[in-house]
């Protein structure tokens, strides 16, 4: 198994094509959301750091401004939805996170993270990546609306349905002795540097 698949969600496949299951869910005052930002996640300041789940009341001024809410399952008995916020908005000072904690780069703090707390950030992050990247129908080019929990996106114009991705990649370690070989992209902060990554062709 991936230790990115572990961990106590429950993604519920069931349910996903039940819109009166998922609209009761979603009205639940038990109900915990996942805000994406930039494509950065909100973690809290503690180590290790843990997602900042927001409770209904703290989401509902946030959705207002948000794309892409989809159903990600449930953690035990509470039901888990992800929402994608407007890029264009500086969302880092408000109110629901800045006492709370910082969005974050996965790639920066996933790995000093409980690996269930990573799986659940990780998963809503590619969610809302591939929602946002497939607005538009591939055969067609009419608009996509969202059908099963967010999970399918469905053509508006030629009602094509259209699914999450999976790109598979890889790592290399090259070693030389006690040495290895690292990579750094212009675009990376200050001081990252990575094994090197490819897609599998």
């Amino acid at each position: 198994d991936h230790p990115l698949d572990s961990g106590p969600l429950d993604r519920a496949a069931e349910l996903r094509g039940d819109r009166q299951a998922i609209a009761a869910l979603r009205g639940r005052a038990d109900a915990l959301f996942v805000a994406i930002w930039r494509n950065k996640s909100p973690v809290t300041r503690d180590r290790p750091p843990r997602p900042v789940l927001l409770d209904p009341d703290e989401a509902a001024p946030l959705l207002a401004q948000a794309r892409g809410e989809t159903f990600l399952g449930r953690v035990g008995e509470r039901p888990v939805f992800s929402f994608a916020l407007d890029n264009a908005n500086d969302f880092s000072r408000h109110e629901a996170f800045v006492a709370r904690g910082d969005f974050n780069d996965l790639r920066m703090v996933g790995t000093l993270m409980r690996v269930e707390d990573a799986a659940l950030l990780s998963y809503a992050r590619g969610m809302m990546v591939w929602q946002r990247d497939h607005r538009f129908c591939g055969r067609c080019g009419g608009a996509t609306s969202h059908d099963e929990g967010g999970h399918v996106l469905v053509c508006t114009k030629c009602g094509a349905r259209h699914f999450p991705r999976t790109d598979p990649a890889m790592m290399a370690l090259i070693e030389r002795g006690d040495r290895i070989l690292l990579a750094r992209k212009p675009t990376f902060p200050p001081r990252m540097l990575s094994i090197l990554a490819g897609f599998v062709e």
